[in-house]
């Protein structure tokens, strides 16, 4: 029995100096992030081009996606449980840690995205709508056709949405407005919500409103072919000019028909200061019949309608 009761005072007294030198291993300080995987994802985006006259333009930017894997490092410590002979004034049983060099423990993973602009797509097919176009050699489609302009012949429309389809990189979305009157949006912390790019402020037109206005004074001239043949495409610029002496602001036109093809057809022109002038070109395809077209095109301002502007234009179809 004496025998058993000094085995077991002996490992009572060994129990801290095991402690010791077993020790456990905890994780200690926060070191790095370590790069584990990137993956890299080729895509583009549209976006419009800021441009004046009547024809939209987009640039197509090649988009490099880089998904990149991480995980957290952490120092790797020994717990180390401390006795001493009676001469010192730590403790016995304090607990302490010791770093283990060149040793970590690894910790939470995590993912992180970046967008990185790698050029432009050169001379590359796209559809739009089912119907194909090709980029010019700086990456920009010139809408030449006014394709996005018929999207916004409905004066209710306010917004488009464009899904542009590539063979390799597949869809791109763009998402259109068309501000009659430019309103501020405001800015919430917090929101990432992206704002739908203005189609007229895109063109370089001022669509801000102005308190007081007049549209006294304003002229309209338009430039078309008097003549054209069934199915023909004919291009209507219609100018308007602010010969008073105070500012309008707002200005839009639209046709009016009873000719399908040529009905409903939007001009923009926004702020008109004294003295200034803007045309606007819209294309129109002539009915499948001959004899005579007549158009009338109305004009609005932000004070209303401008009915002195009012202006009839008839096409001789042969």
């Amino acid at each position: 029995m004496r025998r058993v009761l000094n085995v077991l005072f002996l490992l009572c007294l060994a129990f801290p100096l095991l402690a010791q030198t077993a020790g456990n291993k905890r994780r200690g300080k926060f070191l790095r992030n370590e790069v584990r995987r990137r993956d890299a994802t080729e895509t583009y985006e549209v976006k419009a081009v800021p441009t004046k006259g009547s024809f939209p333009q987009f640039v197509f930017k090649k988009v490099l996606i880089l998904t990149i894997h991480e995980v957290k490092l952490y120092e790797t410590v020994i717990e180390t449980v401390t006795s001493n002979d009676g001469s010192g004034i730590t403790p016995v049983g304090a607990v302490g840690y010791v770093v283990v060099p060149g040793e970590f423990i690894e910790g939470e993973e995590s993912q992180r995205v970046e967008r990185k602009y790698d050029g432009v797509l050169k001379l590359e097919l796209f559809t739009l709508n089912g119907k194909a176009y090709t980029t010019d050699e700086n990456g920009i489609w010139t809408d030449e056709t006014q394709t996005v302009l018929s999207a916004f012949d409905r004066m209710r429309t306010k917004n488009v949405e464009l899904r542009f389809s590539h063979k390799e990189y597949g869809e791109a979305v763009l998402e259109l407005s068309r501000n009659f009157i430019k309103r501020e949006v405001p800015i919430i912390p917090g929101t990432e919500t992206a704002q739908p790019t203005d189609l007229l402020e895109a063109m370089g037109m001022d669509f801000s409103q102005l308190k007081q206005c007049s549209d006294e004074g304003i002229s309209v001239q338009a430039t078309y072919n008097k003549t054209a043949k069934p199915g023909e495409v004919v291009a209507l610029t219609v100018e308007v000019k602010n010969n008073g002496l105070r500012s309008v602001s707002n200005v839009i036109g639209r046709s009016f028909t009873s000719t399908p093809g040529l009905d409903g057809k939007m001009f923009y022109y926004g702020l008109l200061l004294p003295g200034q002038k803007r045309s606007f070109s819209r294309l129109v395809t002539m009915p499948q019949r001959k004899g005579p077209c007549y158009v009338r095109l109305g004009f609005w301002s932000i004070c209303g309608p401008m009915n002195k502007a009012a202006t009839d234009l008839c096409i001789e179809i042969e």
